[in-house]
């Protein structure tokens, strides 16, 4: 439209310019609005009794999470508070969750300013399980001798809140993820080894079992943003499984009685590249490892 056209359509609506401009921009906001952002590399981090839900997408958009431990989608049990603010780079912690249970969940993210926005889009279902708050510990023993002695029992902090709180930072410093898990590892396998060694000494330093976890799907590769459900064997009998991957925590699952475990599905990193993932018994200390192709 030419320029004396428009000032004359104006005139005729008896619009003034700045009136114009407004009409023009809530037209423009309406179309952005009504195509719903594309939702991609979705991860989760979770802990005892929370989980860090991670995603993008690829506009500037609302952030919500969906989640429970029922086996079916959408509707889930519970809704994280919405947060209307628009980013492209979404985080959500779940709080107040179950310690050694598998959550169903699903993130949203929408164009408008309220959760029943119309441009909303609702990702596949995904799984974590929480971690467990079992700790390994040393049962302290006595040792009769000729003369009557006392020896202080050995024992073993309670250091699960400790963990706890460390396993919460990974997520928050991912560039000291190693240093961090370093002393996670070495907390957990604190109090493990009774002091002494040798025929003749006083104690042993023996593991509870040996041997190590086998994973299935060790060698495979899978599509960038997928879904991949690990099996293991020979882990200890009823005992949790810490799943690692390159250094970060990002699930635990339960080994039952022949050793054997099923992670469900678990979703694999959107960016295509070798990760290692290492799963280690809580109790016996075994550890298996996988190395996952993504493309």
């Amino acid at each position: 439209m030419k320029p004396f056209r428009l000032v004359s359509v104006m005139k005729a609506l008896n619009l003034s310019l700045g009136s114009a401009a407004a009409i023009i921009v809530s037209l423009l906001a309406s179309t952005a609005l009504a195509a719903a952002p594309a939702i991609s590399n979705i991860s989760s981090v979770p802990s005892t009794t929370s989980a860090t839900i991670s995603w993008t997408t690829d506009v500037p958009a609302t952030s919500q999470v969906g989640y429970g431990t029922s086996a079916s989608t959408s509707p889930y049990d519970t809704q994280s508070d919405f947060n209307s603010a628009l980013v492209t780079s979404h985080t959500v912690t779940l709080q107040g969750l179950t310690s050694d249970t598998l959550y169903n969940f699903a993130v949203i993210s929408g164009m408008g300013s309220t959760s029943t926005s119309t441009a909303t889009s609702t990702s596949d279902n995904f799984t974590f399980t929480t971690l467990s708050n079992a700790i390994p510990t040393s049962t302290p023993t006595s040792t009769p001798t000729t003369t009557p002695t006392t020896t202080p029992p050995t024992t073993t902090p309670d250091v699960s809140d400790l963990i706890d709180q460390l396993q919460n930072l990974l997520g928050l410093f991912p560039s000291l993820s190693t240093q961090i898990q370093n002393v996670i590892d070495d907390l957990l396998n604190f109090g493990t080894t009774t002091p002494g060694g040798g025929d003749g000494g006083t104690g042993t330093s023996t593991p509870p079992t040996t041997g190590t976890g086998h994973i299935d799907q060790d060698g495979q590769t899978r599509a960038a943003g997928g879904h991949i459900d690990f099996v293991g064997h020979n882990f200890g009998h009823e005992e949790t499984v810490l799943i690692v991957r390159d250094g970060v925590p990002v699930g635990s699952a339960h080994a039952d009685g022949a050793g054997n475990f099923s992670t469900g599905a678990m979703s694999v990193p959107g960016t295509p590249d070798t990760y290692t993932y290492t799963f280690t018994g809580q109790t016996s200390g075994i550890v298996g490892t996988a190395v996952i192709t993504v493309e």
